[in-house]
């Protein structure tokens, strides 16, 4: 995490900040890398980098065609970071095992307060599991 003024951070999934390979907006507490043609390997920089973040609080990942690997890093993320509030993974084309591994790291998160998840390709009953565990979470106010 660098910052480039008292009030504005960004983060680099290269050598270089975000904002010079087109991606948009990356301001104070927020990351909007939605529609950016994100693949593994950004989402695997990306995810090291915020995993030890303390400002970064809403995560839009939307409408990003990542696989396997990409989700599993999210979830790695998940877990282990206790900052981010909000996360929007919709469209990303998640399936079934993907969405397992996101199941199980947010049974062992307590901060999201929302996430988005519609729009992916993981059955029905993975989404109810999903939902059942962020109702648990007494600081979750939209799913």
């Amino acid at each position: 995490m660098s910052r480039t003024t008292s009030t504005s951070r960004y983060v680099s999934v290269t050598n270089e900040p975000v904002y010079n390979h087109g991606f948009k907006a990356l301001y104070d507490n927020d990351i909007d890398l939605s529609d950016s043609h994100l693949g593994d390997e950004a989402i695997r920089l990306l995810c090291k980098q915020l995993v030890g973040n303390k400002f970064v609080k809403t995560l839009d990942l939307s409408h990003n065609k990542f696989g396997a690997e990409g989700v599993k890093r999210i979830a790695e993320l998940l877990e282990n970071n206790s900052c981010i509030e909000h996360v929007n993974i919709q469209g990303a084309w998640i399936y079934d095992n993907e969405a397992s591994q996101l199941r199980d790291a947010l049974e062992k998160n307590n901060t999201i307060k929302s996430l988005v998840f519609d729009r992916n390709l993981a059955p029905e009953d993975e989404c109810d599991d999903i939902d059942r565990i962020l109702l648990r979470n007494q600081s979750l106010n939209k799913l």
